[in-house]
């Protein structure tokens, strides 16, 4: 994204809270990045992010000066091998770089960035999570743990390769691993020692009623693009069928009444293509559980109980 598109943004959207600043690649690779962070802060926002991990010892004085509120590193196993096939990466060097972050922030006597991990389970992970919880306090963190599985949304799951399809989690799956998450000691430690009071997407689903309120995404939220196309949310991807305008060429109410139209049809009971098989559209999901199981209707779209 260009610097003065994003500018753009947070000049359009003055009354933005929480901001997650990252895509689908690496945030610290992006030269302007720490830039983008402070002009964030200074208009009293938290920006939050997440990272593979594997540059944060090259930007550690930038992360702290920056003001960067929390970032949550991703991973699926904390088994080297496993963690190499899936990542390509060095687990040993993600877990230094994480420990020297931290070491490093509480020795600066400072608050934040408040540090957690980021975890999508897979088939062949789903049985690492008492691993990563582990380590997670070995390294003194205190971001807590986001938890999910592979992203199941029909707009989104249909770029998936035969690989990536043969690690989602089935119905049985879910509910087992969620019943473990709901009864594990360290999970529950780790959630009642956390500092960092929402993550993003807690604080999109704060005190919201999806059965009253529909799609948080489309009540609080937009997603924008590396090129400034406005989404629903950050799963949605074409934008020729749903983006509700773009930076520079549309106005902020044209793009907001376009968002409320969206989340009316919701509400009204009839679920946009684009949203099918939406874990968020469930009132059992809550960030950090899994529960992803759901109704079926007749025609595959998933169902919000009522």
């Amino acid at each position: 994204m260009e610097y003065g598109l994003f500018s753009q943004v947070l000049k359009m959207f003055p009354d933005i809270r929480y901001l997650q600043l990252y895509g689908e690649g690496e945030p610290f690779l992006y030269p302007a990045y720490f830039s983008m962070i402070m002009e964030a802060v200074g208009r009293d926002i938290k920006v939050s992010t997440i990272s593979n991990g594997s540059l944060l010892h090259k930007h550690i004085p930038s992360i702290l000066a920056s003001g960067l509120n929390s970032v949550h590193i991703s991973l699926e196993s904390i088994n080297p091998d496993t963690f190499h096939t899936i990542r390509g990466g060095d687990l040993a060097q993600v877990l230094d770089n994480i420990k020297l972050l931290v070491d490093t922030r509480n020795k600066n006597k400072s608050l934040i960035p408040f540090v957690g991990f980021s975890i999508t389970v897979l088939k062949e992970t789903s049985d690492d999570l008492d691993q990563i919880f582990k380590k997670y306090q070995e390294l003194d963190m205190d971001g807590g743990i986001i938890i999910q599985p592979l992203n199941e949304m029909s707009s989104y799951a249909k770029n998936y390769d035969a690989t990536v399809n043969s690690q989602a989690l089935e119905n049985a799956d879910l509910k087992r691993i969620d019943d473990e998450l709901e009864n594990n000691t360290i999970l529950k430690k780790i959630r009642n020692d956390r500092r960092l009071d929402f993550t993003y997407f807690e604080a999109l689903r704060h005190n919201f009623s999806p059965r009253q309120d529909g799609c948080p995404w489309l009540k609080r939220s937009l997603f924008v693009n590396h090129l400034g196309h406005v989404m629903p949310c950050s799963m949605v991807k074409n934008v020729d069928l749903y983006a509700f305008g773009h930076i520079g060429r549309d106005s902020r109410q044209s793009i907001l009444q376009k968002r409320e139209a969206m989340r009316n049809e919701v509400m009204a009971g009839h679920i946009p293509e684009a949203c099918r098989n939406c874990r968020t559209l469930d009132p059992r999901y809550k960030p950090g559980k899994m529960h992803q199981y759901f109704n079926e209707t007749a025609d595959g779209v998933r169902s919000i109980d009522k």
